[in-house]
């Protein structure tokens, strides 16, 4: 169990869902203290996974090794995660100060480890917010590609991370909370009221007044919301239309809606069908047709090569250190 002292608040979306958005008004209230965004848990739940980590040290043999240590604890793996969560619990309690009673950790990629984050803190709050796909795709292009397509640079966040979000909900509807960015953004009060009594919190005007002065330090998090908005703003619900308008977006976003599938997206309050009717309507120009073929094309090699693992080398040999075999 958890101590009383402070009781950790998670928010779970993709990646350009608004979750920063969220979180500085959740920060204004007076019992809700955070940081910009932690990623502490990744690495400790990764720890006990044979795949998704390349490192010096040869993380197939540390966690194999891992497997080894946990099997001579008197209660193994729940022995482990008792200890790991006590651990992260002294983090959230002392990066708290003492302010009121949740700590909120809000990390997108955590879609990687939810389960095994709702597993490890039954007794946590859990949220989790969703945004139309079409948004967030044309959100990634415009924030992190400056217009240009870079979408395979995410499919983690697009594919495995949407996948993973709806089969967690699904599977802790009665514990946890769901809200839509569309209908946060056009109904703030209705929509933080029904979150602040999830949280058994009280409304304060500070949530819905406090943004312009509320800024979360740290290098991670929202590079653009941040700047732009001292108030929540429904003026962006459309913009992802501007974004994909080249045959190759349109057939690429068509073909990704599909592949979630339509009661998934019901799932969570969205119609698939009015999605694709939604692209097909979109005209069609020729803007960015060039860089997206090239793009495209490119993107199709770049999560097997990772070239960005070989510049790393290259740094290293331009400073004159030692390349070592990673594993």
């Amino acid at each position: 169990m958890m101590s009383d002292s402070i009781v950790p608040l998670f928010v779970y979306s993709l990646p350009r869902s608004g979750s920063t958005l969220i979180q500085r008004m959740l920060a204004s209230h007076s019992e809700i203290s955070t940081a910009s965004e932690t990623w502490l848990l990744l690495p400790q739940v990764y720890a006990l996974r044979s795949e998704g980590v390349y490192s010096e040290y040869h993380h197939v043999y540390s966690q194999k090794a891992l497997d080894d240590f946990i099997t001579i604890l008197p209660g193994k793996n729940d022995d482990y995660m008792r200890h790991l969560r006590g651990f992260i619990m002294g983090l959230y309690r002392d990066a708290s100060k003492d302010k009121g009673r949740y700590f909120l950790d809000k990390t997108p990629r955590y879609h990687l480890i939810v389960n095994e984050i709702i597993d490890m803190f039954p007794d946590a709050k859990h949220v989790f917010l969703w945004r139309n796909p079409l948004s967030v795709i044309a959100s990634m292009i415009e924030t992190w590609g400056g217009g240009a397509w870079n979408i395979y640079k995410y499919k983690i966040d697009l594919f495995e991370g949407f996948s993973n979000l709806i089969e967690a909900y699904e599977k802790n509807a009665d514990l946890v909370y769901s809200l839509q960015y569309e209908n946060l953004v056009t109904d703030v009060k209705g929509e933080m009221a029904g979150l602040l009594d999830y949280l058994e919190l009280g409304l304060e005007d500070e949530v819905f007044n406090g943004l312009s002065g509320n800024y979360l330090k740290g290098t991670m998090g929202d590079p653009t919301g941040i700047d732009l908005y001292s108030d929540v703003s429904c003026e962006g619900l459309d913009k992802w239309k501007s974004s994909i308008t080249s045959p190759l977006r349109k057939r690429w976003c068509a073909k990704y809606i599909k592949n979630i599938g339509f009661d998934a997206l019901n799932t969570v309050g969205y119609d698939g069908e009015a999605m694709l009717r939604d692209i097909s309507c979109l005209p069609t120009g020729l803007r960015n047709m060039v860089s997206d073929i090239a793009y495209m094309s490119l993107g199709g090699v770049y999560g097997f090569i990772e070239p960005h693992i070989f510049l790393d080398k290259l740094r290293k040999i331009a400073k004159k250190q030692t390349i070592y075999v990673n594993r």
